[in-house]
């Protein structure tokens, strides 16, 4: 399938796969930080020249698997492969398996110092031997690939927060990598740029054969460009699957996430119990349950039944039913059955009821 590729000018061919294996391989992946472990065990690999997707809700451990797999920061046990490099193994593989991806950082990133044309320019005349000439040709049609050469020589505060992604995106693929990553690519845009950069994944990954690993909460957004879709959960790879088998599947935590239900297995986590266990301070297990607050009627309270007490009355303040109501509503699409019952009850006159009682109570009357 090479030949359907665009082919342009490289930088110096660093970036190619030499390997036959897939693209990335993470094994046995675990990352701790003191005694909370964000990482555990987390093993998948990803082939060349498709998209990948990684969701999952906040704190589950995907931006701590992005900057393992970068090479941003260590690991405390496993590995990460690059096109077969161990790129935790020594600086000099490390720096190897650098030059074969690039990363659309989630702000952009780009130097506000300088233009568009000269933030594509950045790697390409730090890391090559190019003449200006060359890198000349490279930067404009990097720039021309993401729908920015008009803006070429406008710098970031002058261009609007789609055109700052696509701008870094032209950066990340300057020097030709075989693999991309984008980190939350879809954030602080509108619906609509939204698309425009799905559609330019999908053509980027099309035309330039490059593997996409994206890192998403926009679900959408991944159910439009993901051949594959891996959710984290709590520091694992809990589910792997094409879009239909995530849209289809009935597993209770995939669904909560895909739907955004306030209820189910994720928000156990912000359960009562857990909540003033940590405004208690105290573990878990060791905090009193709601059911034990009974006691401070009987006289017989203990301190830290006090001080539960004090934290549930504190953050549990509000009803169900009140919070039911101050929930946001999305408006609904109309019913054409209801607007015919709408229509019909407009056309009977509001007061023929009380004309109709009137009548009959003269009629009772004589």
């Amino acid at each position: 399938m090479t030949e359907q590729y665009l082919h342009l000018p490289k930088a110096d061919g660093l970036g190619r796969l030499n390997t036959v294996g897939p693209a990335v391989r993470v094994e046995n992946l675990s990352r701790s930080f003191g005694k909370v472990h964000v990482l555990k065990d987390v093993d998948f690999e990803l082939d060349r020249g498709k998209i990948y997707c990684i969701m999952g809700p906040s704190g589950c451990g995907k931006t701590t698997l992005l900057k393992s797999m970068i090479g941003a920061q260590p690991p405390s046990a496993g590995k990460v492969f690059i096109d077969g490099i161990d790129i935790w193994n020594d600086k000099k593989s490390l720096g190897k398996a650098r030059r074969k991806f690039g990363v659309l950082f989630q702000s952009g990133a780009l130097l506000n110092g300088l233009t568009c044309y000269d933030n594509v320019a950045l790697p390409l005349r730090q890391h090559t031997n190019l003449d200006p000439e060359t890198i000349d040709i490279m930067v404009r049609m990097k720039l021309e690939l993401v729908g920015m050469g008009h803006a070429a020589d406008r710098r970031p505060p002058e261009i609007s927060g789609g055109m700052q992604k696509r701008c870094a995106l032209a950066r990340a693929i300057a020097l030709d990598p075989a693999i991309v990553f984008f980190d939350e690519p879809s954030a602080g845009i509108d619906p609509v740029m939204i698309s425009i950069l799905d559609r330019l994944v999908l053509d980027l990954t099309e035309k330039l054969g490059i593997t996409s690993v994206v890192i998403t909460h926009e679900i959408p957004s991944a159910f439009r460009i993901a051949d594959e879709i891996l959710m984290m959960y709590q520091g694992k790879l809990h589910f792997r699957g094409k879009p239909e088998a995530v849209r289809h599947s009935r597993d209770p935590v995939v669904r909560q996430f895909i739907h955004g239900d306030s209820e189910g297995p994720m928000s156990q986590a912000s359960s009562r119990q857990a909540v003033a266990a940590r405004v208690l301070g105290m573990p878990e297990h060791e905090a009193p349950i709601p059911a034990h607050i009974s006691q401070r009627f009987t006289g017989r309270v203990q301190k830290s039944d006090e001080r539960f007490s004090q934290a549930h009355d504190a953050i549990f303040d509000l009803q169900d039913d009140t919070r039911a109501k101050r929930t946001m509503r999305l408006p609904q699409a109309p019913d054409p059955a209801r607007e015919t019952e709408k229509s019909t009850a407009k056309a009977v006159p509001a007061n023929s009821e009380k004309q109709s009682d009137n009548i009959t109570r003269k009629i009772n009357a004589r």
